[in-house]
């Protein structure tokens, strides 16, 4: 997301672990604000929770125990069945049970 200034989305986006902001001067008139998120691996060694619903492919694909094939089906299952809440939820997906859930709950967010 880029905008102006005065882009009110931007302004009043509200921010959550994880973001970044970047702020880009154009020229003295214009400046440009770009939003983005950081990937699984820079939140990891940060010791910021990840958010189940918030992440990508390769994100899923960079947490221990899950290759392209378990991260593929976690990315169709959210898509077909709707974002998953918490990490508990995960279990609705064939190939994750207690046992992987118990090693990939340090980095997620607990409420």
């Amino acid at each position: 997301m880029a905008g102006k200034v005065g882009d009110k989305d931007l302004l009043e986006a509200r921010l959550k672990n994880g973001d970044i902001i970047e702020v880009v001067a154009k020229d003295q008139d214009y400046v440009e604000i770009i939003m983005t998120k950081m990937k699984a691996k820079e939140r990891m060694v940060l010791g910021i929770p990840l958010q189940p619903d918030q992440m990508d492919l390769a994100d899923w694909e960079s947490l221990p125990g899950i290759g392209p094939g378990l991260a593929k089906d976690i990315m169709d299952d959210r898509q077909k069945n709707g974002d998953f809440g918490s990490i508990e939820s995960l279990r609705r997906v064939s190939g994750i049970g207690e046992k992987k859930l118990k090693e990939l709950r340090m980095y997620f967010y607990q409420p």
